[in-house]
């Protein structure tokens, strides 16, 4: 074996510059080496920090109420928009009532019952804030029958509940709300102005809210 030529091509040599010290042929490797860390580094994500989670969370909690209160802007403004509109119409109706006097019964009783129709939804539409405060708690229904009373429900879709009675609301006036049950029994129920209480036109029956806003 030639141990010689062996140790001859195994040397590093190291270059001579004229105009500064010896230049070694790994300096290039090293700053190759450098910028692809810097490289690799700049790609790779850092984590967010702990209150990025925290807000985002907390903005998606508050959605659902900014919704509600959304909501309950639009129906406070389109009640205030229709107001002329629904006193314009159900004044027309009710001219048309009188001129109908002398007329067949058909025809006064497509007015009568356009009136009541008119009138009717007039108080729904007119009071969202009678809606909401049904809707927006529990109530308490207390008759000559049961004197400790059981909680009832108002639901959006116009039902309404309670431990042995099921049956449909409606808005029929102001401050005033009609309840027909499912075995065809009926209650008006007519609140006070705060909307915190009301009483019934029947069986001695009254309540007031009995829990938080849902």
């Amino acid at each position: 074996m030639n141990l010689a030529g062996h140790s001859r091509s195994s040397r590093v040599i190291f270059r001579k510059n004229p105009s500064g010290p010896t230049v070694s042929p790994f300096k290039p490797m090293k700053t190759l080496i450098l910028i692809t860390c810097l490289s690799v580094s700049a790609t790779v994500p850092l984590p967010a920090s702990d209150a990025e989670p925290v807000h985002a969370a907390v903005t998606a909690a508050q959605r659902p109420d900014d919704l509600s209160r959304l909501q309950d802007e639009y129906a406070r403004r389109r009640a205030d928009a229709l107001r002329p509109v629904a006193a314009w119409y159900r004044a027309q109706l009710e001219v048309l009532q009188r001129q109908s006097a002398g007329e067949n019964s058909e025809d006064r009783t497509a007015i009568t019952e356009a009136l009541a129709a008119v009138r009717e939804t007039f108080w729904h539409e007119d009071q969202p804030e009678l809606k909401q405060a049904l809707m927006a708690t529990d109530w308490l229904w207390r008759s000559s029958e049961d004197a400790d009373g059981v909680s009832m429900t108002f639901h959006a879709d116009g039902t309404v509940e309670h431990v042995g009675m099921d049956g449909k609301w409606r808005i029929t006036g102001p401050c005033e709300v009609t309840i027909e049950t499912a075995d065809h029994a009926r209650f008006v129920l007519r609140f006070n102005a705060s909307l915190s209480a009301y009483e019934a036109d029947t069986s001695n029956v009254s309540g007031h809210r009995v829990a938080p806003p849902r």
